[in-house]
C-alpha cells in the first residue's frame, strides 16, 4: 500500500478484497491536488441551491456536522434523511445502498414533474 495514496491507513473498505481493494482501483492519488481537496468548501453554494434536495447520510458517515450545516443553508425545499452505516457502507452494503436508493426514488417521485 502506498502511503501517498488518498486512503492510506486502517480503512477496512480499501484493504478488503471483497469490497474496495479491487484490481480496478490501484489506490493512487494525484498528490498535487491535496490542497484543493482538503480545503474545498461547498457551503457558500448551498443558499443558491433552490431545487428540492434530499441528503441521505448517517452519523457515522464523513462529516455529519458539515452535512447538517449544508442542509441548513440550502435555499429551497430540503430533506435530511439520517440512516445507519458508516461512510463506506454507502458504497456497497446492500442494506445501506438499498435504503438510500429507496429514499431517493421516493424523493424524485414526489418532486419531479
Amino acid at each position: 500500500m502506498d502511503p501517498r495514496a488518498a486512503m492510506f491507513g486502517p480503512f477496512d473498505y480499501h484493504l478488503d478484497a471483497t469490497r474496495g481493494a479491487v484490481p480496478a482501483w490501484d489506490n493512487r492519488f494525484a498528490v498535487m491536488s491535496w490542497p484543493q481537496w482538503l480545503t474545498f468548501d461547498p457551503h457558500p453554494a448551498a443558499s443558491r441551491i433552490t431545487a428540492p434536495t434530499l441528503i441521505v447520510t448517517s452519523r457515522d458517515a464523513a462529516t455529519p456536522q458539515g452535512t447538517e450545516k449544508f442542509h441548513a443553508d440550502l435555499g429551497g425545499p430540503k430533506t435530511l434523511a439520517w440512516t445507519s452505516g458508516d461512510q463506506f457502507d454507502f458504497y456497497d452494503r446492500d442494506s445501506t445502498v438499498g435504503e438510500a436508493a429507496g429514499l431517493a426514488a421516493r424523493h424524485f417521485a414526489e418532486t419531479l414533474p
